[in-house]
């Protein structure tokens, strides 16, 4: 047996982008607001990438990808979607959950600073106005399982390199901020958002960073 590490990444293999005025003006629709709860039926999603152009009337494009375990080296994914609901059917099943309480966070935006607790990952955002409107984070408590005997299953411990990685832009240079970490065939994969800081209005820095979460398993080596 060998233990093997398998990272907590998004894929863009099913994806969406969603994209309007980022103070909320005039748009009754979206208002500012991007919350990847509402996919909770398909399966597991979080924010992968953000791009702002121009100040708070410009736009903001989200990209909002499915949540897998997988092996970096490899590409293999391990955890089946919402497959909690065969723990009961097959054993030896590893699958994420994303807790149903949200954790908001309130700050002006021209000197906001968020950052994630342990284990949670950035599912989504609200800002109404310019730089002195309120910034909203919405994140959510990531668990890992794996079912070990029919109707039961064990919690693996989400562990985090103690790398921590950093994209620092002007807010308002249109830069699309993500950070791929491997790619297989068509499909790229993409660490979640776990932080984010700005000052200023649109002419300040934004500084976004990510986590590389995994778990450790033992697999047959043979």
């Amino acid at each position: 047996m060998a233990t093997k590490k398998y990272y907590v990444v998004i894929s863009d293999l099913i994806s969406m982008s969603t994209e309007f005025v980022e103070s909320g003006k005039n748009d009754p629709f979206y208002d500012g607001t991007i919350n990847c709860a509402k996919f909770d039926a398909v399966g597991l999603f979080a924010i992968y990438s953000r791009t702002h152009t121009g100040d708070e009337n410009g736009k903001t494009i989200y990209k909002v990808g499915m949540v897998h375990l997988a092996d970096m080296e490899t590409g293999e994914i391990i955890n089946v979607g919402l497959a909690e609901t065969l723990a009961g059917i097959k054993t030896d099943i590893c699958y994420l959950l994303l807790t149903k309480k949200e954790e908001d966070h309130y700050k002006k935006e021209s000197s906001s600073e968020w950052s994630a607790k342990d284990c949670y990952i950035m599912t989504g955002r609200k800002h109404n106005g310019d730089e002195n409107g309120s910034t909203t984070i919405y994140s959510r408590k990531l668990e890992a399982h794996r079912a070990i005997i029919f109707g039961k299953d064990e919690t693996l411990e989400l562990k985090k390199e103690n790398e921590l990685i950093s994209i620092e832009c002007e807010e308002s240079a249109g830069t699309e901020v993500e950070k791929e970490v491997f790619s297989k065939g068509n499909v790229s994969f993409y660490l979640p958002i776990t932080g984010r800081t700005h000052s200023g209005d649109e002419n300040g820095k934004t500084t976004t960073y990510f986590t590389k979460y995994y778990i450790e398993i033992e697999v047959d080596d043979k």
